[in-house]
């Protein structure tokens, strides 16, 4: 980016927060609007690990609500709810790939959620102000620790707030 200008806030979301837009899910729509309203330049962007988590349960998942409502999502993400998909090219992904590593080898995001652990390292990397998620191993991390590893790997560190944490404490 050239010096002097000066780039829009960017605010990444989980899946579960995706999912619960496309439920209608009064808390997730109004957090959305009170980012929208406290940050009114900020951009929401969708990550590669989460737009992957969303087409796998549009096509696979073997709940039809979880199935409709992931399609919901694609066919309303970007027109009517303004979010942006973004993507790394493929040396990004070996960084993301290693700060996903680490989160889990240092207990921060248990062993098995790969994606939870992606999509954290996805955020930071892409330099999101916030990341707003509902999932435990996410909304709850430790912030000091997350910012020593996204600051080793030259990352930014996300806020991490749930859409609830938004709504009540960001108003």
């Amino acid at each position: 980016m050239p010096i002097g200008v000066k780039r829009n806030p960017l605010v990444a979301v989980d899946t579960n927060v995706l999912l619960d837009r496309a439920n209608d899910d009064e808390l997730v729509i109004d957090a959305l609007a009170t980012i929208r309203r406290r940050l009114p330049d900020c951009e929401l962007i969708v990550t590669p690990t989460v737009v992957e988590e969303i087409v796998l349960k549009a096509e696979r998942d073997d709940h039809a609500l979880d199935r409709r409502l992931a399609q919901r999502v694609l066919a309303a993400l970007v027109e009517p709810w303004g979010f942006r998909v973004v993507s790394f090219i493929p040396v990004g992904r070996g960084i993301v790939a290693e700060i996903a590593r680490r989160l889990r080898r240092q207990g921060m995001i248990p062993p098995g959620e790969l994606n939870d652990s992606l999509i954290v390292a996805e955020a930071g990397l892409i330099g999101a102000t916030l990341l707003m998620s509902s999932d435990a191993h996410i909304k709850d991390l430790d912030h000091a620790q997350l910012k020593l590893v996204l600051d080793s790997a030259d990352a930014g560190t996300s806020l991490v707030a749930s859409p609830y944490k938004i709504v009540t404490q960001f108003f």
